[in-house]
């Protein structure tokens, strides 16, 4: 069962990240790489807050805190291999390679709510754009 809940809403090149939790609410601006685009799934990732292995923090230069999805994620083109997709900071889709990314401060309010890390407790939504027509 999930203690947390983010969503993303995605348009064509960027989208809105939202968290809630207590006295903590993030709606902010996220972006992913155009070309490895992980599958909607408004039903929702069961995610971990964790670090990553092998990217650094841009302000503390330790593992970078992120939220993971696992392994084995699918994405527009198949399953990733590797670590798997993250939430994680950045500043536009040039930080993404197939992760969903989001300014820092946003990124660490949520990841600093989130009790206890290192557990899978946090269902992340993404939604699409319902098309017209």
């Amino acid at each position: 069962m999930a203690d947390y809940t983010i969503t993303v809403k995605r348009n064509s090149k960027s989208g809105t990240l939202s968290f809630i939790s207590g006295d903590i609410s993030v709606s902010t601006e996220c972006w992913w790489d155009p070309d490895n685009v992980i599958v909607a799934n408004a039903d929702g990732y069961l995610c971990c807050a964790t670090r990553m292995h092998s990217a650094k923090d841009s302000v503390t230069k330790e593992k970078r805190p992120g939220i993971w999805f696992g392994k084995g994620i699918k994405y527009n083109h198949g399953t990733k291999t590797g670590d798997g997709a993250f939430i994680h900071e950045g500043t536009g889709a040039s930080w993404s390679k197939g992760c969903i990314v989001a300014r820092r401060p946003e990124v660490m309010r949520i990841w600093n709510a989130i009790s206890p890390q290192g557990e899978f407790n946090i269902l992340v939504k993404i939604v699409d754009p319902s098309p017209v027509g």
